[in-house]
């Protein structure tokens, strides 16, 4: 699947099929809606029924109201009150509960939980698109200079609000700083390797391939030349805390 344009023009309808059950949501164009890597990545997220689940980045609540249906008590954030706003939008129409908050990473959360899924902005953004963009609708992709920036952050904060059997649940997508984004998660995590696929890049990336071509010969990111598409591979992860 070739991904383009993945801002919305306007409202839209999507459903989707995860771990057996069906979500149908309602899309706001403002709101970064699900990549094509989400359904893959939903259906290797363990969940049990009665668990504690923060889903973090929340957006659109996609996997927020996938963790309600399975029967998990589950609170969600998003620095973004649009996305909060809209994710508990589609709780609501998929009749499942769901606590969203705005704020930074836990925002107001607070103990530890039994799940915790993370779906963080990777990209680099030129400096001319984000502008374009304007900062409301950059941030919701924005990962920093080299992409990995806010899931490092995440990465080191984690851990407070993690137990000894807690799961953690991340993508590591390599049109950012992913060797240094491994190296972090070697250091504080077991690590498990859940997946892992290969996407087109966004029409950002085509349309300023100079600029990624540099930081790829560079060794900061890796992106490849497929059937005349640029691509760039994502790993999702599975983390526990290493023992004391």
């Amino acid at each position: 699947m070739k991904t383009q344009n993945f801002f919305l023009d306007r409202p839209e309808v999507r459903d989707y099929q995860l771990q057996g059950n069906q979500i149908r949501l309602d899309l706001h164009p403002n709101v970064f809606p699900p990549s094509d890597f989400v359904v893959p990545f939903a259906q290797n997220i363990r969940i049990k029924a009665g668990d504690r689940v923060a889903d973090i980045g929340t957006g659109s609540g996609i996997l927020a109201v996938m963790a309600a249906q399975l029967g998990a008590e589950v609170w969600a954030t998003d620095t973004s009150e649009i996305s909060v706003n809209n994710a508990k939008e589609n709780a609501r129409k998929n009749k499942v509960q769901i606590q969203a908050f705005a704020g930074s990473f836990f925002g107001p959360l607070q103990g530890q939980f039994d799940v915790i899924i993370a779906n963080l902005p990777q990209e680099i953004l030129p400096e001319d698109y984000r502008l374009n963009l304007g900062e409301d609708l950059a941030q919701t992709i924005n990962g920093g200079k080299l992409g990995n920036e806010i899931l490092i952050q995440f990465l080191k904060i984690a851990p407070q609000f993690m137990h000894a059997d807690s799961r953690l649940y991340i993508n590591v997508g390599s049109l950012s700083d992913y060797k240094s984004t491994f190296k972090l998660i070697g250091q504080n995590y077991n690590a498990r390797m859940i997946n892992t696929y290969a996407l087109p890049n966004k029409a950002f990336v085509e349309k300023n391939i100079e600029f990624y071509k540099q930081l790829n010969e560079a060794g900061k990111i890796h992106i490849f030349r497929e059937d005349g598409i640029w691509k760039a591979m994502v790993y999702p992860f599975e983390l526990k805390l290493k023992s004391a």
